[in-house]
């Protein structure tokens, strides 16, 4: 009797180190309502022996998550020394959260998915180094690798890296999901930060969004701000509904950009697309979102163009801060005693100060935002395209008005891609502009070049389409005692400008960025610290990040 029990028990075990193998060739464990995929890397780990580096007795599962943890955290995270503690309930209950919002209101899985099937999966390092990395494995399920610090407790870091996870999943479950090309992956940064600012608002209250002003002329795409150009979305969310995004990601075609992927989704064309972003940028003056505003307000008045001053009496914008597509300078104005402006705007090409790349497809777009009221509304003139041709237009100044602002766009004629280069800003596209007003720069004494032309297109100040039903956000997936995120994703050599024409007597800076007070966020969560994607080494997990290009 006493060998049969111990025969059983042998076979028993087994069992057990016997992963089962699906039609598919997929190795999986059985682990509740949903079935643990068993990578490809790790098919030589016994996860039923408590001496490999992930087992089973180290593990803990929710409905669609299983996190495993090292061997140095013991059976109980919660005993670890205080900078490795962790809490594993508190992290599966929050990314059960986050799970729900990104399926359920943002819709990233759309149709049948293998997240039906096999559970994402956390690993827990046993490090004191920062690690929070998001993605998944063998095109089969989203995973995501993060240390201790990142969950005490979890925050907007943990919602960033599961957002990398769903966008990994559109593509496991069928879809092309923006892999494998050098334009798409400033957009997996951007959107992870978009989705995590969905729950984590205060995300941003910390001044590493100055990052936004300090590029705004550069594509919304571009690296140099990946983690903090959510705006775009934040403008599509509301147009559209919050569900856009995730629409974008499942209906973009094989090699399209997200700039394609929506002119696809909601069927416009690139004038209208040209005038959408130009309404985003007047937006940007006040950062005129629902969702973000009142967040966003400390970084009003953050802007700082310094235009070249011509012989003719124009104003240039300098290669170093040249628009480029979709990228905006705003430039503020004095408010002129007529109670109306005139600008004279003319297009540039063929000058070789600037990368003159795409000057077959130059295109602006220009135009008025008179701030009102308080200082918190913003009326906006109609979008003007500029040519190479000069053109005038007047706009009359609300009543009331407290600030004045002139806005260039770069507006292509056809959509220009953003290709990530790291420290390498020689291929970036210019689409330069100079103009003449009839009021002075704020700050600056000057004798206007020109007067004010009532024969000019006049500029009629455009109330933007108020959003119909837009899926508001009520308390999504509130999540206790979040942690702010501070400094994520530091860009390296960001946009320096050299040797920038001087401007005299620039505006004042009105607004200033708070002070962090301990007493309102007691405990920070850094996403990023130091970790840059640019310099990681993903040799390791070489297959299982398809959307780094090589």
């Amino acid at each position: 009797m006493k060998f049969n029990k111990l025969l059983l028990s042998f076979f028993a075990s087994v069992a057990l180190a016997l992963p089962i193998k699906d039609k598919d060739g997929r190795y999986y464990v059985k682990r509740g309502n949903k079935q643990f995929y068993i990578p490809n890397e790790l098919r030589s780990n016994n996860f039923d022996n408590n001496a490999s580096n992930w087992s089973f007795a180290r593990s803990k599962a929710s409905e669609d998550f299983i996190l495993f943890w090292e061997p140095g955290f013991g059976t109980n995270p919660q005993a670890a020394p205080a900078n490795l503690r962790f809490d594993v309930d508190d992290v599966l209950a929050k990314a059960e959260k986050f799970f729900d919002y990104y399926k359920n209101t943002l819709k990233f899985i759309e149709g049948k998915s293998q997240t039906e099937t096999y559970k994402m999966s956390i690993w827990i390092k046993y490090q004191t180094e920062w690690l929070a990395t998001g993605s998944g494995y063998d095109n089969v399920v989203g995973a995501l690798w993060v240390n201790p610090s990142t969950i005490q407790p979890v925050g907007g870091t943990i919602a960033h890296e599961i957002g990398h996870t769903f966008q990994y999943q559109v593509h496991c479950d069928g879809k092309y999901g923006f892999r494998d090309q050098d334009y798409v992956g400033t957009y997996w940064e951007v959107c992870a930060q978009w989705m995590a600012s969905r729950l984590y608002p205060e995300m941003f209250s910390n001044t590493e969004f100055e990052l936004v002003p300090n590029n705004c002329w550069k594509h919304p795409l571009h690296e140099n701000f990946r983690y903090q150009s959510i705006l775009m979305n934040e403008y599509w969310s509301e147009k559209h509904g919050i569900d856009i995004i995730g629409r974008i990601w499942n209906g973009a075609a094989n090699l399209d950009d997200p700039f394609d992927a929506y002119k696809r989704v909601t069927k416009i064309d690139q004038a209208a697309l040209n005038d959408e972003m130009f309404l985003v940028a007047q937006k940007n003056i006040l950062f005129d979102y629902k969702h973000m505003g009142n967040v966003l307000k400390p970084f009003r008045n953050r802007y700082n163009i310094k235009l070249q001053t011509n012989n003719d009496g124009t104003y240039q914008i300098p290669p170093e801060q040249c628009t480029q597509t979709y990228g905006y300078a705003p430039i503020p104005l004095e408010i002129p005693a007529g109670g109306k402006v005139t600008v004279k705007f003319t297009g540039i090409t063929g000058n070789p100060a600037y990368h003159t790349m795409q000057d077959r497809v130059a295109g602006w777009r220009y135009g008025f935002v008179a701030v009102t009221g308080n200082g918190d509304t913003a009326e906006y003139s109609k979008a003007f395209v500029g040519t190479t041709q000069t053109s005038s237009a007047t706009f009359t100044v609300p009543n009331g008005t407290k600030n004045l602002w002139f806005i260039a766009m770069g507006a292509p004629t056809e959509h220009v891609r953003h290709h990530w280069k790291e420290g390498d800003n020689s291929g970036d596209e210019h689409f330069p502009w100079k103009a003449a007003f009839s009021t002075c720069i704020r700050g600056q004494a000057c004798n206007p070049s020109i007067q004010v032309d009532n024969n000019a297109e006049s500029a009629p100040n455009v109330n933007p389409a108020p959003v119909a039903n837009p899926a508001p956000v009520a308390n999504p997936a509130p999540v206790a005692n979040p942690a702010p995120v501070a400094n994520p994703a530091p860009v390296a050599n960001p946009a320096p400008v050299a040797n920038p024409a001087p401007v005299a007597n620039p505006a004042p800076v009105t607004n200033t960025i708070p002070s962090y007070n301990s007493n309102t966020f007691p405990s920070f969560s850094n996403p990023f610290g130091n970790f840059d994607f640019s310099n990681f080494d993903f040799s390791r997990f070489r297959g299982s990040f398809p959307f780094f290009f090589k």
